[in-house]
């Protein structure tokens, strides 16, 4: 863009037979008439003009208008002896635009495996074929990477893997983009190509999407609801059509470079009832589907987002292929062979992984505690366990050990002591107490699996590495290694807010802790479903700490607890005084507890039965405390008070109400 001095008149240029009005102070960009030089053409040749001039001045009046603006307000600038043009800094050409690789030297791309580029707001970010990725880029004097990649930590095969390490260096060593016609290069600093790719087509004419997040106007992009459907379907004719979750609806659209525009969208008028929200999604989804300003497309996965950039809908792609896999049994239920193929399946374990077992235990205060096991081959299980008739439920995770000499599974996960159960064959486990015996009991000790494995929805307390860039988050929990997607609704905007305001890099790995549930949620590329994590509500976000150090949970009893936070407000030790914290003691079977906010030490005793804790009133000394301190105490002695349930995440103790409202976080110190 060429920008004129602001000079009072007009100049007329003749060139050739074209004659340019250019107003000072005007702005040329592109081929906008309105800003640019008018051009008028001259009726007789004009003197000394050569044969096809006409021809070489309509090729400049569409292609180079800006030069022919720039020439008319330099003679302006001599003419009348103003200010010397000026210009604008050259746009970026990649800016905005998005590929597909084509091809690297020296190497075979995997089919089915897309890597794409995107360069947007001087960032690069795509796909590798295996995890997302993104840097800063710089095009002064050629293109660089003007600071350090970063990427999703998903493991993919070896194969994907290789590549997505090789493409990753390309990127690293490139030094300069050329765009020729559609097809992009990226070369090395001797011009050797590094890599060429295909201009990533983002028609959305003719195309089919199944919505796998959308924004439901409260700064939160949701999943839909699991017993619904949400597509998109854009006609060749600029209209639009889907499932809107229980009615169909249908309107039109437009397209722009890179931008959409949807017209009223009318649906029909059925009033649904199930799942609960159906209708509320609906509208949020409408609504939500009307404020798509720009179009993103990279491989089989769409990103329809406002004006603001903030996402309005993701979807992937709805092909025929992916329709027809929606029928298959998807990551959440695996069909294990039974005896005709337990030749395979059966491991040194003994047993048929990986698998479910389910069975109804014996229970002193209520009807039953009912099991749902799963087991996986890598050792991981999760477990849910309902007390029938008392509405208490909990979830764990953790890793199984087998011991062979006992042939016993043993289950360590977030509770006190490991679960441990016989092995009495392929498809049957036997609960048995510490020491080996089988608990005695008419109803029997007894899970039994048919041989599949359907995980179960589990909801607890999750402490971990949360990475979180480009709008995807991923969460690595600590006891089984399990990484997870996370998705964008609950309570994770507390959670992504403290994680920005905590890391010093962007997609750094934090450890942060969260109440959540682990649910089957649609991928978001691809068909199917996959296990996906939902913060449901935040605890806190601990810098210092890494998984490594809380691959187990500490103890309740005999630890020291230094105290994080009662209530919401953070609490820290003073200058010259003892940090909060208290100390749980179970020595000689009494448990005692010891405790002070750095002013007056509280001391009583304290009863644990499974999730229920109970703190008997503290004996205090009688010092009088400055402030902070006489608030903190004061709160401190109302936490013990009503304390009544705990819950442990690795190396973080909860303290809770009977109605389950936090009050006090702490965090265990090794001494």
């Amino acid at each position: 863009m060429v920008r004129c001095a602001s000079i009072p008149v007009l100049v007329r240029v003749v060139v050739e037979r074209t004659a340019i009005v250019a107003p000072f102070g005007s702005e040329c960009k592109g081929d906008e008439a309105r800003a640019c030089p008018t051009m008028i053409p001259r009726p007789d040749p004009v003197p000394g003009s050569h044969p096809g001039s006409e021809a070489r001045v309509a090729e400049i009046q569409v292609r180079n208008r800006s030069s022919l603006c720039a020439y008319a307000c330099g003679i302006a600038a001599l003419l009348t002896g103003g200010p010397a043009m000026t210009a604008d800094p050259a746009p970026d050409p990649l800016d905005d635009t998005a590929w597909v690789l084509e091809s690297m030297p020296g190497r075979t791309l995997l089919a089915g495996v897309p890597v794409t580029l995107r360069f947007e707001e001087g960032r690069v970010s795509g796909s590798d074929g295996c995890n997302r990725y993104g840097a800063p880029y710089r095009t002064d004097g050629g293109f660089r990477l003007a600071g350090s990649m970063v990427t999703t930590q998903m493991a993919c095969s070896a194969e994907a893997m290789a590549q997505a390490a090789a493409y990753a260096d390309a990127l690293r060593r490139a030094r300069a983009a050329r765009i020729d016609g559609e097809r992009l290069v990226l070369a090395d600093e001797r011009a050797a190509t590094l890599a060429t790719f295909a201009a990533q087509p983002e028609l959305l004419a003719g195309t089919s999407w199944r919505v796998t997040g959308y924004n439901n106007g409260r700064q939160a992009v949701v999943s839909p609801l699991s017993e619904t459907e949400l597509t998109i379907v854009f006609g060749a004719d600029g209209r639009v059509n889907g499932s809107s979750g229980c009615n169909r609806y249908t309107g039109t659209y437009d397209t722009q470079r890179r931008g959409v525009q949807f017209g009223p969208l009318a649906s029909t008028k059925k009033a649904c009832v199930d799942p609960k929200g159906v209708m509320e999604q609906e509208s949020a989804f409408l609504a939500t589907l009307r404020t798509a300003a720009r179009v993103r497309v990279e491989g089989d996965r769409l990103e329809l987002r406002r004006a603001d950039r903030a996402i309005a809908v993701v979807a992937s792609a709805a092909s025929e292929e992916r329709a027809a896999r929606a029928h298959v049994p998807g990551p959440g239920t695996v069909a294990v062979p039974a005896a005709g193929g337990a030749a395979v399946a059966v491991g040194t374990h003994g047993l048929r992984l990986p698998a479910t077992f389910r069975g109804d235990l014996p229970c002193v205060d209520c009807e039953a505690v009912r099991h749902h096991l799963d087991l996986w081959p890598d050792q991981v299980f999760h477990l849910r366990r309902t007390w029938i008739g008392l509405d208490r439920t909990f979830d764990d995770v953790g890793q199984w050990r087998l011991d062979p000499a006992r042939h016993v599974l043993v289950l360590q996960g977030g509770t006190e002591m490991p679960l441990q159960f016989e092995i009495l064959g392929p498809d049957r486990l036997r609960l048995i107490d510490t020491i080996g015996h089988a608990r005695a009991s008419p109803g029997g000790n007894e899970l039994a699996s048919v041989g599949k494995l359907t995980p179960t929805d589990l909801t607890l307390n999750l402490g971990g590495e949360l990475t979180y860039f480009a709008d995807a988050a991923r969460f690595t929990e600590c006891l089984t290694g399990r990484s997870y997607p996370v998705a964008l609704e609950g309570d994770f905007a507390a959670l992504e807010r403290a994680y920005l305001a905590a890391i010093k890099e962007p997609g750094a790995p934090l450890y942060v802790t969260f109440e959540g549930s682990i649910v089957d949620r649609p991928r978001m590329e691809g068909g199917g479903t996959e296990r996906t994590v939902v913060v449901n509500r935040y605890i806190n976000v601990w810098p210092e700490e890494r998984c490594e150090r809380a691959r187990a949970d500490a103890s309740l009893s005999n630890t020291y607890w230094r105290i994080v936070r009662l209530g919401a407000d953070p609490v820290s030790a003073l200058h010259g005084r003892r940090e909060p914290h208290v100390i749980l003691r179970l020595m000689d079977g009494t448990a005692s507890y010891s405790a002070t906010v750095g002013c007056n030490s509280l001391a009583g005793g304290y009863a644990v039965d499974g999730p229920v804790i109970r703190f008997s009133p503290a004996a205090t000394t009688r010092m009088a405390c400055p402030a902070p301190l006489d608030d903190w105490e004061r709160r401190l002695g109302e936490v013990l008070q009503s304390a009544s349930r705990w819950k442990i995440t690795a190396n973080t103790l909860e303290l809770a109400d009977a109605q389950g409202r936090p009050l006090a976080l702490l965090v265990a110190v090794y001494l």
